[in-house]
């Protein structure tokens, strides 16, 4: 099926609706690739690696969704600021969402929210389980007794993610059974 008859038919239109790209400006190119919720409005263009959408602009250059909707929303280049999202959600272009930040103020954000990348234990805004939930599993896994398995189940992690705590691989700092963790 044809490219334009496809994108009709997920828009649920007829063909004849559908407007030409060509004679789209950039802001109806770009929104057209938004769904707009009552919160994020969610890019579901192309996207990088890290989640973040990219838009291929009236430069012919690709941009970082975002950054678009902050220069089409408010008609300036956020140039060597960044663009930085209230919402935390990679994938969100919603204007209101997004504030123009330095290199610092985007670190002191993500602190702030705990999400820095040096976080560790249950202040990583990443981390499945507390600090008391993984002294209560290593204090519970009996090797020979306690299936790991069983207790990745009741811990809704993987058996993996069970492993690397029981063994010390991860989480070294947790107490366990009234002792401090191995600061390695």
């Amino acid at each position: 099926m044809p490219t334009r008859e496809r994108r009709a038919r997920t828009l649920g239109i007829s063909l004849d609706q559908l407007p030409d790209r060509r004679h789209l400006t950039e802001k109806e190119r770009f929104f057209g690739k938004v769904e707009k919720t009552d919160g994020c409005w969610l890019w579901m263009g192309a996207t990088n690696k890290w989640g973040y959408g990219n838009f291929h602009n009236a430069a012919s250059r690709t941009e970082l969704a975002h950054r678009a909707s902050w220069r089409l929303t408010y008609g300036e280049d956020a140039g060597e600021l960044r663009v930085c999202h209230h919402c935390d959600n990679p994938q969100c272009v919603n204007p209101t969402h997004l504030f123009l930040g330095s290199d610092a103020d985007n670190v002191a954000d993500q602190v702030a929210k705990g999400r820095q990348p040096r976080s560790r234990g249950e202040r990583n805004g990443r981390a499945k389980l507390t600090d008391a939930q993984v002294a209560e599993l290593r204090d519970r896994y009996k090797p020979g007794v306690t299936r790991i398995v069983d207790l990745a189940a009741e811990f809704g992690i993987t058996y993996g993610h069970v492993w690397q705590l029981v063994s010390g691989k991860k989480r070294q700092i947790v107490e366990h059974n009234g002792m401090p963790g191995d600061e390695r």
